[in-house]
């Protein structure tokens, strides 16, 4: 029976370090695509839609917040619509931002009221 020599052993080791180096390559370039895809702005709004939608405290205060936030675009649009002075743009967008908060917290209330 015949020992391996010392040369034969390393050229063994090395060539499976060679094999383990290219497996773990392969894995690497894997997982930088994964990271890569998931750091696309497509993928993050998803993700961040995904998450909204599972979270039931976001849930219930979606509904008075989006229509503070219509309501208080449609007065702005009401007030500023008919004119062209500066001024009216200005207490045009103070009465977006007042009667938005005031629908906002109401439908809030509302809500807390409800259940």
């Amino acid at each position: 029976m015949q020992t391996e020599s010392p040369s034969k052993k390393l050229e063994y080791l090395i060539g499976a370090l060679e094999y383990q180096k290219s497996q773990e390559l392969c894995a690497l370039k894997t997982q930088f695509q994964v990271t890569y895809d998931s750091f696309k702005p497509v993928n993050i709004l998803k993700n961040s839609l995904l998450e909204i939608k599972n979270t039931p405290e976001i849930k219930k205060n979606i509904k008075g917040t989006l229509l503070g936030i219509s309501g208080g675009f449609v007065m702005n649009k009401l007030v500023s619509i008919t004119s062209t002075n500066p001024v009216m743009k200005v207490v045009g967008t103070v009465l977006q931002f007042v009667v938005g908060n005031y629908i906002s917290k109401y439908a809030q209330k509302n809500e807390a009221l409800n259940n």
